[in-house]
């Protein structure tokens, strides 16, 4: 559901997932990586593809498995350690609540991000842009 950089001095990312919560010496980064080249196509290449599909080159979504719909988005910027990955099909519902943006997830648990409503908004959008894109690919083929 969410990657998230953490410094715990041995860990360095919390990966929440439906119903545990695991940890990793790996950045998000790195696991991004491995995910993506496990799937058939490195992160370097992956954001090469959407930069063409979005016409950018900031806060990119990575489709990690496009065939099985994985696809996180960042919430800033993937070079900032507070950056935070959400997994787009995780995701039912988000708003504004006491002046921070919060995630309620399928399972009904909720997160809060620090961006704007906006801000999070047009990250779904872009995602949904790329998802576009792969889902007329593969439907294609």
């Amino acid at each position: 559901m969410a990657i998230i950089s953490e410094n715990t001095g041995y860990y360095r990312t919390k990966i929440i997932e439906e119903d545990k919560i695991k940890h990793s010496t790996l950045s998000p980064i790195q696991i991004l990586n491995y995910n993506c080249t496990i799937n058939g196509a490195a992160l370097e290449g992956r954001i090469q593809t959407v930069e063409t599909i979005l016409k950018s080159k900031t806060k990119l979504p990575i489709p990690i498995h496009p065939k099985k719909g994985i696809y996180l988005f960042p919430t800033i910027s993937m070079k900032r350690k507070s950056c935070v990955w959400i997994s787009y099909f995780h995701v039912k519902d988000h708003g504004d609540r006491d002046k921070r943006t919060y995630i309620q997830f399928k399972n009904n648990k909720f997160f809060y991000v620090n961006i704007s409503v906006n801000q999070f908004d047009q990250q779904m959008k872009r995602t949904g842009q790329v998802i576009a894109y792969f889902f007329r690919k593969y439907l294609l083929e």
